[in-house]
């Protein structure tokens, strides 16, 4: 966001970021920004077998960050 509260459209000239998963729902957790003016959001995935963490990491001007697990997503089980 900007300082007067509207969407930031340097932040993938939008303002916001969205990220689809296969087969899967995602419900956003937390976001943390990252040194370097990135950003990390931890994220429950639902409808994967097993139900799985997603970790997501975006450049600050709202790409994902390819440095982070090669692309941007890293996703960990959490049961089966």
């Amino acid at each position: 966001f900007q300082a007067n509260g509207q969407l930031d459209p340097t932040f993938n000239g939008n303002g916001y970021a969205t990220l689809a998963l296969p087969d899967a729902g995602v419900y956003g957790r937390k976001v943390a920004l990252v040194p370097g003016g990135r950003i990390a959001v931890v994220a429950n995935v639902f409808g994967a077998i097993p139900e799985n963490i997603a970790v997501v990491q975006f450049t600050a001007t709202g790409q994902l960050d390819t440095s982070f697990d090669s692309d941007g997503i890293a996703l960990h089980a959490v049961n089966g």
